[in-house]
């Protein structure tokens, strides 16, 4: 009876530590219980000087290594959608960001600067803006850019990259 109070114990307390070292949804699936995992959608646009980008290209291997054998569980099929549906621990969680879906897709993001997949129509070669760049196109041209993030339709402030994404939001 012991060893039985004993393992339980150990279960409890081991299943308490993984959840602590996540923090929450988004989950991977649990081989051991046999629980499926999350899938989420956020709905992601960015909009440079007044001009939408066009959608993200998909992907759902990392820009950094196009040859690995297993998909990435934040990745795009190019329709404006950041799908969430973590394959391991390291994508679950608190670790569910902007950025790691940014990493993945081998640009970036920041407080004062984003490095995109593609410009906007009227500067498609131009993917790199900073806080103080000039627009020289669009609604806001001859004006000095500022990095801006909403989600859905509200203001916030720090660095986007560090914000875990929720199911059915929209991040712009």
């Amino acid at each position: 009876a012991a060893l039985v109070i004993i393992g339980i114990v150990a279960v409890v307390l081991a299943r308490g530590s993984n959840e602590d070292a996540s923090s929450g949804a988004p989950r991977a699936p649990d081989a051991a219980t046999n629980e499926p995992g999350d899938h989420w959608h956020t709905a992601f646009q960015v909009d440079i000087c007044g001009e939408w980008l066009t959608a993200q290209p998909q992907f759902e291997k990392p820009a950094d290594n196009p040859g690995q054998t297993a998909n990435v569980g934040i990745h795009t099929h190019g329709d404006d959608l950041i799908h969430t549906h973590p394959f391991v621990v390291s994508e679950e969680g608190s670790n569910a960001t902007l950025g790691k879906f940014a990493d993945y897709g081998g640009w970036s993001v920041s407080s004062d600067s984003i490095d995109a997949w593609t410009g906007p129509k009227s500067e498609p070669k131009q993917t790199q803006w900073s806080n103080g760049d000039t627009c020289t196109f669009g609604d806001f041209k001859g004006k000095k850019g500022e990095l801006t993030w909403a989600v859905d339709g509200k203001a916030r402030t720090g660095n986007p990259s560090d914000y875990k994404m929720k199911d059915g939001e929209t991040l712009a």
